[in-house]
């Protein structure tokens, strides 16, 4: 009674995850971007305040 549905559900997680696999890379990317995005500005911020060079 219940094996059908679990498995049916089993079916759909891994398709959903084949369709959107795409919609995952786009996050990831946006992550690496925003990451090095916070990092040079940071390194400007230092540089910035780095008065003996």
């Amino acid at each position: 009674m219940f094996t059908t549905p679990f498995f049916w559900g089993i079916g759909l997680t891994f398709h959903g995850l084949y369709v959107f696999q795409d919609r995952f890379r786009f996050f990831k990317n946006w992550e690496e971007r925003k990451i090095r995005e916070y990092m040079e500005k940071d390194e400007e911020e230092m540089n910035k305040t780095n008065t003996w060079d």
